[in-house]
């Protein structure tokens, strides 16, 4: 995938373009609209002050509701979004998730009013057969950076 007009632009309220124009080569050529925004980065040491008030006044301002955010793993049959929320002076959190049936993209199941949950990583779904019954429609929500031992996640299993 190319998208030609990205703008990597940190710490903007809003960036110049409401569309990104790319290509794929299974596709073509696309043209996809912006309907959200969150621009945030934070400076990678204390020497930036500039960088790090801009970040900070974007992360003390900003609050949003309820957006829902595509899942990059997937299982035959279903794909994910999860809910994702913001308070002001607040880290972003996961509110709910949502599953779609690939079959025809309606929704089968609403997961809502989560509680805890932080966003740390672009890929908060995990797909697997945990309960080993030989179905891979189970999935998990990460709720830290890591899957390392000892970590509570939370499990849903498909019967």
């Amino acid at each position: 995938m190319i998208i030609k007009n990205f703008d990597f632009s940190e710490n903007q309220t809003k960036s110049k373009n409401d569309f990104l124009i790319g290509s794929l080569n299974e596709f073509g050529d696309f043209k996809l609209k912006k309907i959200f925004e969150y621009n945030l980065a934070w400076p990678w040491d204390d020497k930036d002050k500039i960088k790090e008030k801009d970040a900070e006044r974007i992360f003390n301002d900003t609050k949003f509701q309820n957006i829902e955010f595509l899942q990059m793993n997937s299982t035959k049959e279903f794909y994910f979004k999860v809910l994702i929320s913001k308070e002001r002076k607040r880290g972003i959190t996961i509110t709910g998730i949502k599953v779609y049936s690939k079959k025809n993209g309606e929704l089968v199941q609403a997961i809502n009013n989560m509680k805890g949950y932080g966003l740390f990583t672009f890929n908060a779904i995990q797909i697997g057969d945990f309960d080993f019954d030989g179905n891979e429609n189970d999935f998990l929500l990460a709720n830290v950076e890591t899957h390392a031992a000892n970590v509570l996640q939370t499990y849903y299993i498909y019967v």
